[in-house]
């Protein structure tokens, strides 16, 4: 799978790395500098969604659409 970054955010100690993948979009979730979770997303909704399921507030989430 080729990965194109397109951005990061950090938020205390959470980081959440964004990248466009074929199949849409890959998020890597890091506490600590560790990964903790990855997720392949189809498009911005489900990236939305995913980051409402884990609980981010909506500007952070909105900061996370716009690298889209």
């Amino acid at each position: 799978m080729e990965k194109t970054y397109l951005g990061q955010i950090e938020q205390g100690i959470t980081k959440v790395m964004v990248y466009y993948i074929d199949s849409g979009y890959f998020l890597e979730f890091y506490t600590n500098d560790r990964v903790m979770a990855e997720c392949e997303l189809l498009d911005d909704d489900h990236v939305w969604r995913e980051l409402k399921m884990r609980g981010f507030k909506k500007s952070f989430r909105k900061v996370i659409l716009s690298m889209l």
